[in-house]
């Protein structure tokens, strides 16, 4: 495997100059650059999201979370009730086919931890079967040989996004596990060695928020992308002030989060703007949870759902969505006179709810000219390269 060096403008401008990104992605640079100039033509960027809303009459993304079960820890996990009453296998996968019909094209498995489900594969075949995109979100510690020999077996190309950060001792503290950090490490090699794409996935706290430059580096010397999210505060207030980053520490970790990606400005910024911002949540993307609720965003408040699985159609659901995402994509009025706002639309709206209790504000962490929810740019380059069935990393 060709190791890509730790500086971060070069790395992505070698990824595409040995051709380790989609050709697809290359090709259409003129498309991309031609989108990301027009967006900032006044009234550009609204027309072409709405009609990218408008010819997109259903979700890009279903995140379905299969269950409670986990073998982590984690101080900053979302899942609150893990004693809520989780959908059973047949009502998943009657999901999925409503998915399907609905139009959907990519689905997350979440959890807690996805392959401690009894039927984690019956569902991953299905969803192959359907010729859906499949991600998984996991801590990655299940990943065995047999699971890998199982993933490549799928039809349909699958995504890894593994739990990662800057080292043990900080892995340790926030996954509540110990001596997983380096087994990890060896099991995202091995998936690689096996061309099963990974993202590396790691939540900036106080713990990690200066270490984020190294993280990119130490990730692609895994031969994975890097993806972050910002710590969002839970109930305990205790844990949100041992973890919750300032705007300062935020806007230092986008900085070096945009370096990384500065070779491919214009595609980044083009995609960003065509799938209607950076973040897809409150957008395109519909999160089913355990109990059947569904979510603008797996981390929204309960208040901010469309309806229940258990009780209507998903294609209900989503119609209660696209009611919804009208007032949900307003653009703050603090917000109005930026640059980015078609690209950040203020910014994280779970976060700015969570906050505020109100989506009126911005995003509490905006704190600079760069778009809040640039982390997220890094799902719609690899969900472009999904569809072309090629991987990132060149072996």
């Amino acid at each position: 495997m060709k190791i890509i060096t730790s500086n971060l403008s070069q790395s992505i401008i070698g990824l595409i100059n040995n051709k380790m990104i989609s050709r697809k992605i290359v090709k259409l640079d003129i498309v991309w650059k031609l989108i990301s100039f027009l967006s900032k033509v006044p009234f550009m960027a609204q027309l072409i999201q709405n009609s990218y809303y408008s010819f997109f009459s259903y979700p890009k993304t279903i995140q379905l979370h299969i269950n409670t079960e986990c073998n982590y820890n984690c101080v900053y996990c979302y899942v609150n009730n893990k004693k809520v009453k989780t959908l059973n296998t047949e009502k998943l996968l009657n999901i999925i086919t409503q998915a399907k019909k609905l139009g959907v094209y990519n689905i997350d498995f979440l959890g807690g931890e996805p392959f401690l489900h009894k039927d984690f594969y019956k569902l991953l075949k299905y969803a192959s079967k359907q010729n859906m995109s499949i991600t998984i979100f996991t801590n990655g510690i299940l990943i065995n040989d047999e699971w890998i020999r199982k993933i490549k077996k799928l039809s349909t190309q699958v995504l890894l996004v593994i739990k990662y950060d800057y080292n043990e001792k900080i892995y340790d503290k926030l996954t509540g596990t110990k001596q997983n950090f380096t087994k990890v490490k060896k099991i995202i090699r091995k998936c690689m060695n096996a061309k099963i794409q990974v993202i590396t996935f790691a939540v900036i706290t106080k713990f990690n928020v200066n270490y984020v430059d190294r993280m990119i580096a130490n990730s692609l010397k895994l031969g994975a992308l890097p993806m972050f999210e910002r710590y969002l505060p839970v109930k305990d207030e205790k844990i949100n002030k041992k973890l919750e980053i300032s705007k300062e520490g935020w806007e230092q970790a986008l900085i070096n989060i945009t370096k990384f990606y500065s070779g491919i400005k214009e595609i980044v910024e083009g995609v960003g703007y065509l799938s209607g911002g950076m973040c897809s949540c409150f957008g395109n993307n519909l999160s089913i949870m355990q109990d059947g609720t569904a979510k603008p965003c797996p981390e929204a408040p309960f208040v901010l759902n469309v309806g229940n699985v258990n009780n209507i159609s998903l294609k209900k659901i989503w119609k209660n969505f696209e009611k919804k995402r009208k007032e949900w994509l307003i653009i703050p009025e603090e917000c109005k006179q930026c640059k980015n706002k078609y690209l950040c639309r203020g910014g994280c709206k779970a976060h700015t709810f969570i906050k505020y209790q109100n989506l009126k504000n911005k995003d509490p962490l905006c704190n600079s000219n760069i778009p809040t929810t640039y982390p997220h740019c890094i799902f719609s380059l690899v969900r472009l390269l999904k569809k072309q069935n090629q991987t990132i990393i060149k072996k």
